[in-house]
């Protein structure tokens, strides 16, 4: 392919990813959207290369568990062959969903692999009503030592690029990281609560909630990937009834097989609480000098939290795969 093409084809994609007819500031728009692609393009195939890694690690992993637990007879194919696909094809959607520039598939992406780091904290779900499954005590070993580091690696490498560019109809904020990652954790949460719900039901009382708060997180994403402030709101209401009823025993009732569900979802809807306070502080009061530094700092404190919620995940998931073997001897200890 020619320069001349090559820039063709490099203009072309720039009008469509910025939905204009022509690129408003001429060729240094068509120039800086051109290094955006290029950096898009490498994070890309570093996710690929960590996806295409973790598959083969897992399936060796699964592969060895299955000959030490014996669960295939047990357990039977079905359930199995469930639990050996799951994580690829996470894997798999993540390395498609990251070529992608489209802003829904980059927070689509980064909400699945929180949901991921989520499920891999609380170990507890995959154990059966009598702590008996060889498979829940293979998948509590397996899921956050391989997993959860994977999708962390993945968070890492995605970063906050792709999530700050301008979306037709939305006005800029200012707070487009914190608000993307906003976005994102709603999104998690109400993936993890219906994982929750529909691996639990029937096995453990559950109440209407795991499946109405996802319901009301949803609105409130779209809300906000909207740009409308009841949005946001919503989202803070539904983030402060998921700490509401965690401490009430009423989201997933007091069991031990979703004790460790409702501590990371507690660690997760905290944090989202505090999440939105710049733009609360900037909406009461939009002409305060000190509004422009709370602008300024939007990167870095959506960059901090992002981080503080990885190790709080991480070590939720080690302390999850810690106690995991002694789950059939905690609940012997409760009954």
């Amino acid at each position: 392919m020619t320069g001349a093409t090559e820039l063709d084809a490099l203009i072309d994609r720039a009008r469509g990813e910025l939905e204009v007819a022509e690129p408003p500031e001429g060729l240094e728009r068509v120039q800086a959207f051109g290094a955006w692609s290029a950096r898009q393009r490498t994070i890309a195939r570093r996710v690929w290369l960590v996806a295409c890694v973790a598959s083969v690690l897992w399936l060796l992993d699964f592969a060895y568990s299955t000959w030490l637990f014996s669960f295939l007879h047990n357990s039977g194919p079905w359930r199995t062959g469930l639990a050996l696909i799951f994580p690829l094809a996470i894997y798999s959607v993540v390395a498609q969903g990251a070529r992608r520039s489209a802003y829904l598939w980059q927070i689509g992406v980064r909400a699945l692999l929180f949901a991921t780091c989520m499920v891999g904290a609380s170990t507890s779900i995959f154990q059966t009503a009598t702590y008996d499954s060889q498979l829940g005590i293979a998948l509590g070993s397996m899921v956050p030592s391989l997993v959860v580091p994977t999708a962390l690696l993945m968070l890492a490498l995605l970063g906050g690029h792709g999530l700050d560019a301008p979306r037709r109809g939305v006005p800029r904020t200012g707070f487009e990281k914190v608000l993307s990652l906003s976005l994102v954790m709603g999104l998690a949460d109400a993936a993890f609560m219906m994982f929750v719900a529909s691996a639990k039901v029937g096995v453990v009382g559950l109440g209407p909630w795991p499946f109405i708060l996802p319901l009301v997180l949803g609105a409130g994403a779209y809300g906000i990937l909207h740009g409308r402030v009841w949005g946001l709101l919503l989202m803070a209401l539904g983030n402060l009834a998921e700490v509401l009823l965690i401490f009430d025993e009423a989201l997933f009732g007091s069991s031990l097989l979703t004790g460790q569900a409702a501590f990371v979802l507690m660690l997760t809807a905290t944090v989202q609480l505090l999440l939105p306070v710049p733009v609360y502080a900037a909406m009461l009061s939009p002409s305060s000098a000190w509004v422009e530094r709370l602008k300024a700092m939007d990167a870095p404190v959506a960059r901090v939290l992002a981080v503080v919620i990885g190790i709080l995940l991480a070590l939720s998931a080690w302390l999850a795969m810690t106690i995991a073997p002694h789950m059939g001897a905690l609940a012997d200890a409760v009954s």
